[in-house]
This record gives C-alpha cells, sequence and structure tokens, in this order.
C-alpha cells in the first residue's frame, strides 16, 4: 500500500471498495483515490444516518431532528431554552396526566358531548375504528365531534363517524304490535328505552 493511498482513503467504505478493483490498478491515481474516498465518505454518512433513524421512531430515543414532533403529538409548546432531556420529561409528564383512550371511554365521552347513543367498533388490522351515533333529537353539538374525537383519539388510529337513525337490528326486540303503534319518523329517529311508552303525535 502506498503513502498515496494511506493519506488520501480514510474511509470505510472507500477502502472496502479499493478491494473490490484490480489490486494496485489505482494506487498511484490520486484522482481515483480521492473519487474512491469522496463517495466512501457519502456511503458512511449513509449508514450512519440509518442506524440513528430507529432511534427517532420512539419519543424516549428521539434527538433534536423530531423531537418537536414528538411534542406536537403529546401537546407540548417547545422550549428551546431547555436541554433534550427536559424537553423529553416535559413530554413524559404530559403522557402521564393523559388517561388511556379505549373503545369505552370514546363511546362515553361521544355519548355526554351529543347526547345520543354512540358506538364504537375497531378495526385493528386497518388501524381504523367506526363511530356510530344514533340521532334522535337536538343536533346542536355535532359539529364539534370530529374535532374532540381527533383531540382524545390516538394518533396512529383513523375515525370513521357515520350519522343515522335506529338500525334494524335495534328494533328487534320489539314485536309487531308494539311497533304498529308508532309512525315510521318515531321508530327512525325515537329513543328506542322510551318506546315501550307509546307517544301520541299531536294532532295537525
Amino acid at each position: 500500500m502506498t503513502d498515496l493511498v494511506l493519506n488520501i482513503v480514510k474511509s470505510c467504505e472507500a477502502k472496502k471498495m479499493r478491494k473490490m478493483v484490480t489490486a494496485g490498478f489505482y494506487d498511484r491515481s490520486e484522482l481515483a483515490l480521492w473519487l474512491f474516498e469522496v463517495i466512501g465518505q457519502q456511503y458512511d454518512g449513509m449508514k450512519q444516518w440509518s442506524r440513528t433513524l430507529a432511534n427517532e421512531a420512539f419519543p424516549k430515543t428521539c434527538t433534536e431532528k423530531t423531537i418537536e414532533f414528538w411534542e406536537s403529538l403529546y401537546g407540548v409548546e417547545p422550549n428551546g431554552s431547555l436541554t433534550i432531556e427536559d424537553r423529553k420529561q416535559v413530554m413524559f409528564s404530559e403522557r402521564l396526566q393523559r388517561p388511556p383512550i379505549n373503545p369505552k371511554r370514546i363511546k362515553d365521552i361521544l355519548s355526554a358531548l351529543t347526547g345520543f347513543q354512540v358506538e364504537v367498533t375497531e378495526d385493528i388490522p386497518s388501524y381504523t375504528f367506526r363511530v356510530e351515533i344514533t340521532l334522535t333529537g337536538d343536533t346542536k353539538n355535532l359539529n364539534q365531534v370530529n374535532a374532540y374525537l381527533n383531540k382524545i383519539k390516538p394518533a396512529h388510529l383513523t375515525a370513521e363517524v357515520v350519522y343515522g337513525g335506529n338500525r334494524h337490528r335495534s328494533l328487534n326486540a320489539f314485536t309487531h304490535e308494539e311497533l304498529g303503534e308508532y309512525t315510521n319518523h318515531l321508530l327512525e329517529t325515537g329513543n328506542l328505552t322510551n318506546l315501550r311508552e307509546p307517544q301520541q303525535e299531536s294532532e295537525g
């Protein structure tokens, strides 16, 4: 190995590339050796980048490159005056203050918000869930559903919200005689828990 090679070729990947060509063929060519070195440094950088990329996928091991992304997910205001570790601590504290959000909690929260019957169905393989809201009265709070749902749902899940009246399976618990006491409109939009008590429509 010549002094020229020792002085120029420092990159690990450049050294590997040099071994892939005819031994000694380029050892006296300064231009060729610099080409090996420059290209090798690029590969060295890519390998180092790929090793650290996995760390960015988790808030505990993320760096300055992605911490603002994780802070936004947890609703934390970025504070550049803090160290990276202090910023992570603030983020973890915020996470611990939040109770886990599961389908039942989503159902309870949206039921309280809208006053309507809500059902939540998960589709775990596709990372989605379906929210079905049965409309039975005043709809003044429905414009808040999507915004509130996006606030409380896990960030990696996508939600589909469907609005409707009583579905056929909800009416299966009633006999034909019982259902015959109501209009189609009442069966579609009425509160099923109250249908056992016949309601008379006002005469026009």
